[in-house]
This record gives C-alpha cells, structure tokens and sequence, in this order.
C-alpha cells in the first residue's frame, strides 16, 4: 500500500510510506553471494585502471580513519584453569596488550629497516583497532582444541553460539593447547551453520593459569604483539615477505599486487628467522610485520593501501570496520561502479558528471549522496543501502535551483531503473541539498527524480519531495515520475 502525505506550510513533504510485510593473489576477492545477484561485472574502466589497485588506497591525511573491531576469547578448562584468569591483573594484561601494543603497532608505523629509494613511508597506517570485549569460556571439550582447521572452525562457532554479537568482530582465540609451538592461524569461515561466516584468528599462546598479569607461558610480550600483528596482516590480505612457503607474497614485477616499494631488482626475498638482526650486514632480514622477525613493526605504504583496499571490498572484513571522514568521494567524471564496496565518506557527484551504480555499494550510517546541479546518478539494477551491522544511511539528495527549471541542465537527477534498489536509508530521496549538519539548504529543491521499476525497502522516508514552484510557468508538472516501482518495509526495520 502507498501512503502520501500533504503536509502545508514553509514546504510540502511528499513522504510515499511503506508497505509493511511480515591481497594477494585472490583478488579480487570472493564477495557474499548476495552481491552476485546484481550486475557486478568488474569490467569498468574505473575499476580495472584504479579502484582494483593497491595503490589507489594508500591513504593520506584525508583519507578515513578504518576503525577495525576485535574480540578476544579465552579457552580454559572447565575448572577455569590453564589460561588467563577473568581478574583485574590479567584483564589489564590482556588490555594493555591489544590498545597499547596491538591498536599503536598499526597507528604509529615503524620506518623500514631496508627503505628503498623513493619510496614515501607512512607514519600512520590511518587505520584502528577497538577491542569490543574479553571472553571466558570454561569447557573440557573445547579448551584444547586448535590442531586442525575443522577444530579451530568449531571453537570459533561455539563462541559465536554463545556471543552472537562477536559476528560483528574478528576473534582472536587463545587456546589452551600448547602442542603446535605457539602457533597461530588466520582461518576465514564458511557459510554453514556449524562454521558461520567470521574472521577469527587462533593462538596457542597460553596465559600461566597464575592471574598475575605476565606474559603468557614460555613466551614473553613481545612474540605476542608480533604474532597477532602479523596474524591481522593476513586477515587484511597480506602474506609473507620472506621465503615462507605458505602464503608468501609474488615477486614477479608484473603481478596484480606485487610489493614495488619493498621488492626491488634482482627480485629476491629476504631471510626470515625470528632471530635474526634486520640491522646486521650479515643477513637480509627486514623488519617488515610479515618477515618473521621479532623486529617486525612496519608496514609499505602499498601493504598499507591493500589492507585498505580490504576494508573497503571484502564483504566480510568490511563488515567489522567503520569510520567516517567529511572530506567527500568526488565524482567529477562520468563513472561506472560495477564492483561491490563501502563508502566511508560522502559522495558528491559533481555537475557535469554521470554516476552509474550497476552493483552494491554500501554506507555507513553518517554518509550520503549528493548529486549536484547539471550531475546525474542512475542506479541501473544496483543496489544502495547500509553497511552491515551499521545503522541507517542518509541517502540520496538530488540538489537543484529552486529559481531555475528542470532542466538536467539546472537540476541535479536521479534515474532508478532495472530493479535498482535504495535500502536501509534515513531518507532514500530527498529533492534538496544539505549542509554537512544534515539541514536542507533553502534554495536547492527542484532535483529531477526519474523511477521505473525501483525498490524502496526498509527505509526510514522512501521520497521527501520539497516544495518546488517553477518560476516561469506556475502551473507546470514537477519533473518526477515512479512506475512499476515498489515500497516495501519489514516488520524488523526503521519505526
């Protein structure tokens, strides 16, 4: 059913209710197979000469600060013994640990122990990790688990059945079993019910059972930091710079994500020891956070873009990542967003360029759209809507000249065509401009909006139509149209 409101007054607020129903070398990644439904073809030109490279994603002192959420789980036996103890000593290890060591280890990045020539190293990766909480878990059946990945998936499950909240986090495991040499692993789950979709990392490093605050059993501070440092790296995509054979990064010159600012001719890599000095002229050890050293604290500026890269395109990495810059995404050329990403920032479309949306992007809850006078936006079977685990975004506002006619040389436009979709939005079509405090701006309504066959699901206002009167013939029709289109909102959505 569609509902319109008249409201009179200042303006004219048309809101159309809704009708309630009950890295490396895999990339580009295996997005959620929610996205395949739309016209996710990755064959634009923006994609295939930019937005697919590391590079384009190195940050600079505009870019958002990537804010990544972690939980830390520890498996005791069911007495409670053989790790850490949920006391004030060992929680303020623990703590100190992640905010500390782990959350400055990526905001203050170390310089290379081997620069390479004119390469510009990055003092702050302009990415953060907040730790979410610390768990305890009291079970003979899982305290030792970790030899096998099936094992180390279904310690993971049983703490996401018992705090379905940490799906919104990576999960760092410490496990009770020792047996692996304080090995560490980054597994990525599966879709099934007994291995829900997460990112979780597992470690055999064994807090002493003692509550005294110290470093775990035959280990100290230090390897810690290292290990989960290195562990996120390969949850962000990265791999090895050193000779490990498991997952070690290409040194072909001509590879999608070869590392030009820590590779250089003859093509070689570096020893790798945790020994081993990256100062000493006796071996060529670097302190890189993938080397296996025990100096390891930097990060390239293109490893720093590819994490980034990561946190933008990998639909399940992007999911426990959030921030915001006001420094806005501007669209000032005709573009073509085939590829699935979220957006950090707002989007202005600038006048005189097009933006065509064939695949899913995704915001976070303080972002929008503008389309700027002479600009235009056509969701041709794509799909806008929030990021997940976020709250709603803006949506989209069609900027105009309230003193002009609609002209699409005056007003900004929006198309929706081919089953286009606008989800999860405060206001998914707004006919004005607005300041970056989310006020109208009086004077801007007169934007063009042009549906057919669109969706409107689960917003907050599907269409908010300002009071527009054309100034050369009063009597003229608002330059608005939806056919075939649908209103849709869900019992469980905005209220």
């Amino acid at each position: 059913m569609l509902r319109i409101f008249f409201l009179v007054g200042v303006l004219i607020s048309y809101n159309i209710s809704a009708q309630t129903v009950c890295g490396g070398s895999d990339f580009p990644v295996n997005f959620d197979s929610d996205v395949e439904q739309f016209a996710c073809s990755r064959t634009s030109a923006i994609f295939n000469n930019i937005k697919k490279f590391q590079s384009h994603y190195t940050p600079d002192a505009n870019s958002p600060i990537l804010t990544v959420s972690v939980a830390l789980h520890i498996w005791r036996d069911g007495n409670g013994n053989g790790n850490y103890l949920d006391n004030p000593a060992d929680r303020a290890y623990l703590t100190n640990l992640f905010e500390t060591v782990m959350s400055n280890g990526f905001k203050y990045n170390s310089s290379p122990s081997d620069p390479l020539p004119g390469v510009n190293d990055l003092t702050d990766t302009r990415i953060r990790l907040k730790l979410q909480d610390i768990y305890y878990y009291d079970d003979d059946t899982y305290y030792l688990n970790g030899v096998s990945n099936n094992a180390k998936k279904q310690l993971n499950a049983r703490a996401l059945e018992l705090h379905p909240e940490c799906l919104k986090s990576i999960n760092f495991h410490f496990s009770g079993n020792t047996s692996v040499g304080h090995a560490s692993q980054h597994t990525s789950g599966g879709s099934s019910t007994n291995s829900p979709r997460n990112t979780f990392i597992w470690s055999g490093y064994t807090g002493n059972g003692l509550g005294d605050g110290s470093a775990p059993l035959m280990t100290n501070t230090l390897a810690v930091k290292v290990m989960l440092n290195h562990e996120l790296g390969h949850a962000f995509g990265l791999c090895h710079t050193d000779d490990e054979p498991a997952c070690k990064e290409k040194i072909d010159p001509n590879s999608l994500d070869f590392l030009s600012d820590i590779y250089a001719p003859p093509y070689t890599y570096p020893d790798g020891g945790w020994h081993l000095d990256p100062t000493s002229p006796s071996n060529t050890a670097t302190n890189n956070v993938m080397g296996n050293t025990a100096a390891a604290a930097y990060l390239s500026p293109l490893q720093i873009g590819r994490i980034r890269r990561t946190l933008s395109q990998h639909y399940l990495l992007q999911s426990y990542t959030s921030g915001y810059s006001e420094v806005p995404l501007e669209v000032d050329v005709d573009e073509t967003w085939d590829f699935p990403h979220k957006i950090y920032q707002d989007v202005v479309v600038k006048s005189g360029a097009r933006l065509t949306i064939t695949c899913v992007t995704t915001f976070v809850s303080q972002a929008k759209i503008i389309i700027e006078p002479g600009a235009e936006l056509i969701l041709d079977r794509g799909r806008l809507t929030k990021a997940k685990f976020e709250d709603y975004w803006q949506g989209v506002y069609v900027a105009g000249n309230s003193s002009a006619g609609q002209t699409e040389a005056d007003q900004g436009k929006i198309s929706i065509i081919n089953g286009g979709e606008i989800s999860y939005a405060l206001d998914a079509i707004s006919n004005t401009n607005v300041d970056s405090q989310g006020n109208w701006l009086w004077g801007t309504t007169g934007g063009i909006i042009h549906c057919d066959n669109a969706y409107f699901l689960n917003n907050r206002r599907d269409v908010q139509l300002l009071a527009y009167t054309p100034p050369y013939a009063k009597n003229e029709s608002y330059n608005a149209f939806f056919k075939n289109c649908t209103f849709l909102r869900r019992e469980d959505s905005y209220s």
